[in-house]
């Protein structure tokens, strides 16, 4: 304990301690300063808030903290949890031994980072002043930008989110077996194969898997752009930002159901089937081997810019994909009646017509060419012609049988189009799949759900906005190493197909990770303004070829080799995984006034700084390298442990 906290209070002294010019060590020997009030051998009093005040003005002496009064002040007010968040903060610091979190050992893994060759803790630090400013590190270090200016700060990624902070942990603080869910998950195996996975793809040389670590975050950042390019898509109800939409469909809002809650229960039960898991490998690969795969996003594309008479869509109109979705849905009921084609009547009596449909196609070749008429009549065992279908879906005799039905059946016209070839192939793969495993109906209830919520709208506009990105070809290009790690050289231990279907899984199914579980926690801040305003900026930043953004997933390598043992990632996941800790601080972040002052982009008053800003100059000063360095003599003075060798 009194190692941890000297080792705490060591950094934050010296995190404070700027160049500047300051008396004689001598004269600052004053008897009756905060300092001496101070006793962290046996912890922080939690009874009141004077000895962390104290500790703060101890640290503040000289006025090297003024960037954090503001901050300070509003922590000493009383909090969600009833007591001021400097009592917490207090408790947190107090809690972390008995939790496992040695802060002495986590600064010797810092110190190991900054000293590594590779130089990975300078990359998480130049990431760092990007999320404050939201421009290439290079350029915050250059000084060509002031990182004091509020203009530059509203134009990173923290800043624009203070106001949503307090919504988020007040969701996490009212949901606490979820929090302790998303620690324990952190802690576990499956997260550390995952960073493990990326960091094997860091070390690869082979072509296929250097494109995608190397470009994926560049491209991420230009698909993002896409999705807000000021043009409105074909979806009536939507606006010029896709991404947006289709969150705030799948999430939900106060007055309206979540579309993935919606999803979660059908779509769980496919993944949860073997078989399904085994078709879906089976077909990937084979779409991978004869070259399908690669065609599959542009097919779609096509197909969701262009309505069901072949020619391109307009905004309110139903391209191919919605029209698919919409037969799927309306036809997703029995079909029974006697039809009269005027020289004959023709008795049906099917079960659901869109499993009939959809087995019924699955028995074409994907190259076959049918008309819509033709398949339909097909199934009913009658010579049905286009006008004929017409006249008798005008007639209700068969209530299965609507007009919109017939219309949204010239669909399947255009699927079997030669420029959805790659598109049909694989969703003839899909629902073959399906079939052989019985799910035929509930892959038609998804549609169906597609469809009532207008998600099916929302992903047509994000298909839309950004087919043409490059950033699919290395999704997809991402499944055949999925299938056959080893084949790329990549260790046998490398996250897989199946490693990938289980998070799937998870994230789908899990009762407290599963995504319908965790809407409630999402919903408060999904349609934020300033979440988007960050997104925006991160998009910005990502697609910057300069910045440390746009290579970040190169630095995973030259930190897990730094921290083999994944210190820091524990010692993270323990702030969420215990309730000790994590509500403390929780409470602490759902106070406004404590956000609004950390992630203030404008000073208050006589303040030099805002916080951000002040970290900001730490980075560039080489401040926090010299602390880190500074502590390492504090610690190993304190406990020299072992002499090297």
């Amino acid at each position: 304990m009194p190692l941890a906290l000297m080792g705490a209070a060591a950094l934050v002294c010296l995190v404070s301690c700027t160049p500047q010019d300051r008396p004689s060590w001598r004269d600052q020997l004053v008897a009756d300063s905060p300092c001496y009030r101070v006793n962290l051998a046996d912890g922080l009093l939690e009874e009141t808030t004077a000895e962390v005040e104290d500790l703060f003005a101890c640290l503040d002496y000289h006025g090297h903290l003024e960037s954090l009064r503001p901050t300070v002040a509003a922590l000493r007010p009383t909090n969600t949890g009833g007591a001021p968040g400097l009592i917490d903060i207090a408790r947190t610091v107090n809690a972390l031994p008995d939790v496992g979190v040695d802060i002495g050992t986590s600064l010797s893994v810092a110190i190991d980072l900054l000293r590594d060759p590779a130089e990975p803790l300078q990359g998480v630090l130049d990431l760092s002043l990007e999320l404050v400013t939201g421009e290439p590190a290079r350029t915050v270090r250059s000084g060509a930008i002031d990182p004091t200016q509020p203009s530059v700060l509203r134009g990173g990624i923290l800043a624009p989110i203070a106001p949503i902070v307090p919504d988020l942990a007040q969701s996490m603080l009212d949901a606490p077996d979820k929090t302790q869910a998303i620690g324990d998950a952190l802690l576990g195996d499956t997260v550390r194969q995952w960073v493990y996975s990326t960091a094997s793809y860091g070390r690869s040389a082979h072509p296929d898997v250097r494109a995608l670590i190397e470009a994926v975050p560049e491209d991420a950042g230009d698909a993002l752009l896409a999705t807000r390019d000021g043009v409105d898509g074909l979806w009536a109800g939507g606006t010029d930002d896709s991404l947006r939409d289709l969150v705030d469909i799948m999430v939900g809002t106060d007055t309206r159901d979540s579309a993935i809650t919606e999803l979660a229960e059908p779509l769980g039960v496919l993944l949860a089937d073997d078989g399904v898991r085994t078709g879906t490998g089976a077909l990937l690969r084979t779409l991978h081997a004869d070259g399908t795969l690669d065609s599959i996003i542009t097919d779609l594309g096509w197909m969701a810019t262009t309505n069901v008479d072949g020619l391109p869509a307009q905004r309110g109109e139903l391209s191919g994909l919605e029209s698919l979705v919409r037969l799927l849905d309306s036809a997703n009921q029995p079909m029974v009646c006697t039809l009269d084609l005027g020289f004959t009547d023709v008795s049906v009596n099917l079960g659901n017509l869109s499993v009939t449909l959809l087995g019924f196609v699955n028995d074409l070749e994907p190259n076959t060419v049918q008309t819509s008429a033709g398949i339909l009549g097909a199934i009913v065992d009658a010579n049905l012609s286009q006008s004929l279908l017409g006249r008798l879906a005008n007639s209700g005799v068969c209530p299965a049988l609507t007009p919109t039905l017939v219309e949204d059946l010239q669909v399947l016209d255009l699927l079997f189009d030669d420029n959805a070839s790659a598109l049909v192939v694989a969703f003839l793969g899909v629902t073959q799949v399906l079939e052989d495993e019985g799910h035929l109906a509930r892959f038609v209830d998804l549609t169906s759900t597609l469809w009532d919520t207008n998600a099916i709208w929302a992903l047509g506009d994000v298909v839309r906005d950004t087919s043409d990105e490059p950033i699919w070809q290395h999704i997809l290009g991402a499944i055949p190493l999925l299938l056959d790690p080893a084949s790329y050289g990549l260790p046998n231990d490398t996250v897989d197909f199946d490693d990938a279907w289980d998070a799937l899984n998870v994230l789908v199914s899990d009762p407290v990770l599963g995504w319908a579980s965790t809407a409630d926690i999402l919903r408060p801040i999904a349609n934020a303004d300033g979440v988007w305003v960050a997104v925006g900026n991160l998009a910005e930043l990502l697609s910057d070829g300069r910045s440390e953004a746009a290579h970040s997933l190169e630095l995973v390598d030259d930190w897990v080799s730094a921290d083999p043992d994944l210190v820091l990632l524990d010692t993270i996941a323990v702030l969420l995984a215990k309730s000790e800790i994590s509500e403390p601080l929780l409470r602490i972040a759902a106070t406004p006034q404590v956000s609004s002052a950390l992630l203030a982009s404008t000073p208050i008053a006589s303040q030099d700084a805002v916080p951000l800003a002040f970290w900001c100059r730490l980075v560039t000063t080489g401040a926090v390298d010299d602390v880190l360095s500074l502590a390492e003599r504090v610690i190993n003075g304190i406990d020299p442990g072992e002499p090297d060798e």
